[in-house]
């Protein structure tokens, strides 16, 4: 954006900040909510939660992020963290719906859309839907391995929404949850005492994703 503004002239300097906002700012309370709970998925997962740091411990060789930070090019090596973060989004997709607006006539399923109509998509019940989803309140990072990935119908999982309008902030954030889970589980192992089945988890919006009840972890240093 700083080459286009200074280049092409195509960006002045409030479309910079106000993009900046949109990656920074709005960004900080799906991705810290997210956060909350792929660390509670991995308290309720004990063998989740020991291949995320056999996949660290692999690839480091110390649980001190101090002595050896993670660097932008270890993210992409993070291969089976990644797909626990792609299952917390599809359990507790922190923007529950998207709402759009149809430019034109078009059809769907039989039903014609009118132009001007007002549309709502529900990521929540799309990314829990049995139809798509076998056994859907189970947590299993597997169903992102590439081959299952393509059985499904690129629309089925859309925690970012989807097409030219989804998140422009979607590269930074998983950028940044890769990041704060593993240098987290680099040094601690996280617990919960009582662990609750994933459908009998109570769940709220104040418009983003949240429980009913405060999310309580223990941690324990690790010494490995």
């Amino acid at each position: 954006m700083l080459k286009l503004l200074n280049s092409e002239n195509k960006f002045t300097d409030k479309d910079i900040r106000e993009q900046m906002d949109t990656i920074i700012i709005a960004g900080h309370d799906t991705t810290s909510r997210t956060l909350n709970f792929i660390l509670l998925m991995l308290a309720s997962h004990p063998i989740v939660q020991d291949k995320v740091y056999e996949e660290l411990f692999n690839i480091y060789g110390t649980n001190d992020p101090e002595i050896d930070p993670i660097n932008y090019d270890d993210l992409k090596r993070l291969e089976y963290l990644e797909r626990v973060i792609k299952e917390t989004m599809r359990l507790f997709p922190v923007a529950v719906i998207i709402s759009r607006k149809a430019l034109e006539n078009f059809t769907l399923d039989g039903y014609t859309i009118p132009k001007d109509c007002g549309m709502i998509v529900s990521i929540f019940n799309l990314h829990r839907d049995e139809k798509i989803w076998h056994d859907p309140f189970k947590f299993d990072p597997d169903r992102f391995l590439p081959e299952e990935v393509k059985k499904r119908h690129p629309c089925s999982f859309i925690p970012f929404s989807f097409g030219i309008r989804d998140c422009i902030g979607r590269t930074y954030a998983m950028m940044s949850l890769k990041l704060f889970t593993a240098t987290i589980l680099r040094k601690y192992i996280v617990k919960k005492d009582k662990i609750s089945k994933i459908e009998d988890i109570e769940l709220t919006t104040d418009f983003l994703l949240l429980t009913t009840e405060p999310i309580i972890l223990r941690i324990e240093k690790r010494v490995k």
